[in-house]
C-alpha cells in the first residue's frame, strides 16, 4: 500500500471515529443544557427562587469539577471508548430519572433530591469530554488539533439547536418535562453506535499509530497506569499548566454565567417567552456562534500563531468586553430591534466563550498532556473551569435574586449581570498575555 493510499485510509477511519463522538457529545450537552432552558419553569412550578436554582446548578458544576479532576487518570488507564459509553449510559439514565421525577408536580421540598439527581447527572457528564479528548489525542497531531478541534466543536454546537430551538418547540407543544426524555433516548442510541464504531487508537483499527508531536513517543498510546509521579510531572513541572488553571476558572464563570442565564435574560429583560417567534432563533444564534467560535479560534491559533493557543484566546477575551457591555446596556430592550440585538450578542458571546473553552480545555490541555496523559491534564485543567462555573451559579443567582438585572433607574438594562462577567474577561486576557509564547513541543521543554 503506497503512502497516499495509507493516508486516505487513515483519514477515512479517523472521520468515522470522531464524527459519532461529536454527535454523541452534542446529545450529552442537550442532557446538560436542558437545565438552563427550563430552570425558570422548574422554579415557578416548585417555588424555587433564583438563588436556590443557582445552588442546584453550582452543586452540579462542582460535582463535575471534582469528578473530572479524578476521572482523568482513570480514563487514561481505562481508555476513552469505554469512558464515553459509561458517560452516555449514565447520563441517559439520570435524565430519564429526572424527567419522571418532574412528572409528579405535587411533590414538595425538591431542593435536596433535585440537587442530588442533577449532581449525579453531572458526574456522568464529566466522563464525556475527557473520553473524547483521550481518543482524539491519539488520532490528531498538535499541528492539526486547533483546526480539527474547531470542526469537532462546530458539530458539538448542534446541541444548542437541539436544546433552544427543538427544545423550545417541545415545550410549546407538549410540556417542559419532555425536555428530559429526548436526550435520554438519543444518548442510549449513540452509546450503541460508539460501542461498534469508535476505537481508541489507529493501531486498534489495523493502522499505524502516528507521531502526535506533543512529546509522546510514537506508538506509546497504550492504556497504562498513570502513576503519582507521572501525574505530578504533567501538572506541576511547567508554570503554563498553572496559568491554564487560572484562566479556566474565569473562563468557566464567563461561559456558564452567560449560558445559565441566557434564557432568563431573554424572558425577563427582553420580554421574550419560549413561545415567542424569535426565541427559536436563540438556538440558531448559539449554534452559529458556538460553531464559528470553535472553528475560528482553532484556525487562528494554527494558521497565525504556530499552534500556540494563548494569542488566539487573548483576542477572544478582549472581544468579550465589547459584547458583554452591549448585553449590559441592552439597547432598545423589549422592542423587536432590541430583541434581535440581544440574540445576536448572545450568539457572539457564545462564539467567544466556546472558542476560548475549546482552545484552553481541549487543545492546550491535550498539547501539554501528551497522548498518554491527555485526559489527566485536561481533567485537572477542566476541573477549575467547573469550579468557576459553580461560583457563577451561586454568585449570579444571589445577585439577580437580591438586586435584579440592573439598577432600578434602568430596569430594562442588565448591568449587574454584565458587571460580573467583564472582570473575568479582563483577567483572562491578562493571563493569556503571560503565556503568549507557551509551546507544547518537546524542544520547548528544555
Amino acid at each position: 500500500m503506497n503512502l497516499q493510499t495509507m493516508a486516505g485510509a487513515f483519514n477515512k477511519r479517523r472521520s468515522l471515529n470522531w464524527i459519532p463522538l461529536a454527535l454523541t457529545y452534542s446529545c450529552m450537552y442537550m442532557g446538560r443544557f436542558n437545565f438552563n432552558l427550563v430552570k425558570d419553569d422548574i422554579g415557578q412550578t416548585f417555588y424555587l427562587d433564583k438563588a436556590e436554582m443557582g445552588l442546584i446548578a453550582a452543586c452540579g458544576f462542582w460535582t463535575y469539577a471534582l469528578s473530572v479532576a479524578i476521572n482523568g487518570s482513570i480514563i487514561d488507564r481505562l481508555g476513552g471508548r469505554k469512558g464515553i459509553i459509561v458517560a452516555t449510559v449514565g447520563s441517559a439514565i439520570l435524565n430519564a430519572g429526572i424527567g419522571f421525577f418532574f412528572l409528579n408536580t405535587q411533590v414538595t421540598k425538591i431542593l435536596i433530591p433535585l440537587t442530588i439527581l442533577w449532581s449525579l447527572n453531572m458526574y456522568f457528564q464529566s466522563w464525556g469530554g475527557l473520553s473524547i479528548v483521550k481518543i482524539n489525542s491519539a488520532w490528531f497531531p498538535v499541528k492539526q488539533r486547533g483546526i480539527f478541534g474547531g470542526i469537532f466543536g462546530a458539530v458539538l454546537s448542534t446541541s444548542f439547536i437541539l436544546t433552544n430551538t427543538f427544545g423550545a418547540w417541545i415545550i410549546s407543544h407538549y410540556s417542559w418535562t419532555f425536555i428530559w426524555f429526548v436526550p435520554s433516548v438519543l444518548m442510549f442510541i449513540f452509546s450503541i453506535i460508539d460501542y461498534y464504531v469508535v476505537r481508541n487508537t489507529p493501531s486498534e483499527c489495523g493502522l499505524e499509530d502516528i507521531d502526535t508531536g506533543d512529546g509522546s513517543i510514537k506508538g506509546d498510546t497504550r492504556l497504562s497506569k498513570i502513576t503519582l509521579s507521572h501525574f505530578r510531572e504533567k501538572l506541576f513541572s511547567r508554570p503554563v499548566i498553572l496559568m491554564l488553571v487560572m484562566a479556566e476558572f474565569f473562563t468557566g464563570f464567563i461561559r456558564q454565567g452567560l449560558l445559565l442565564y441566557a434564557t432568563e435574560y431573554l424572558n425577563e429583560v427582553q420580554s421574550m417567552s419560549k413561545s415567542h417567534p424569535l426565541f427559536a432563533w436563540s438556538g440558531i444564534a448559539l449554534f452559529t456562534g458556538g460553531a464559528s467560535g470553535s472553528l475560528l479560534s482553532g484556525w487562528i491559533s494554527d494558521k497565525y500563531f504556530q499552534s500556540r493557543r494563548a494569542p488566539s484566546a487573548f483576542i477572544f477575551f478582549v472581544a468579550q468586553l465589547f459584547i458583554f457591555a452591549i448585553l449590559g446596556y441592552s439597547p432598545y430592550a423589549t422592542s423587536t430591534t432590541g430583541q434581535i440585538i440581544a440574540i445576536v450578542c448572545m450568539g457572539l458571546g457564545t462564539m467567544l466563550a466556546l472558542g476560548i473553552h475549546g482552545l484552553l480545555s481541549g487543545a492546550a490541555g491535550a498539547d501539554f498532556g501528551g497522548t498518554r496523559g491527555a485526559a489527566t491534564v485536561v481533567g485537572f485543567v477542566d476541573s477549575f473551569q467547573y469550579f468557576g462555573s459553580g461560583f457563577s451559579g451561586i454568585v449570579m443567582g444571589w445577585v439577580l435574586k437580591t438586586y435584579g438585572w440592573g439598577p432600578e433607574a434602568m430596569p430594562l438594562n442588565a448591568w449587574y449581570w454584565a458587571a460580573l462577567l467583564l472582570p473575568c474577561s479582563l483577567f483572562g486576557a491578562f493571563v493569556m498575555l503571560k503565556m503568549w509564547n507557551a509551546d507544547p513541543s518537546p524542544s520547548a521543554r528544555h
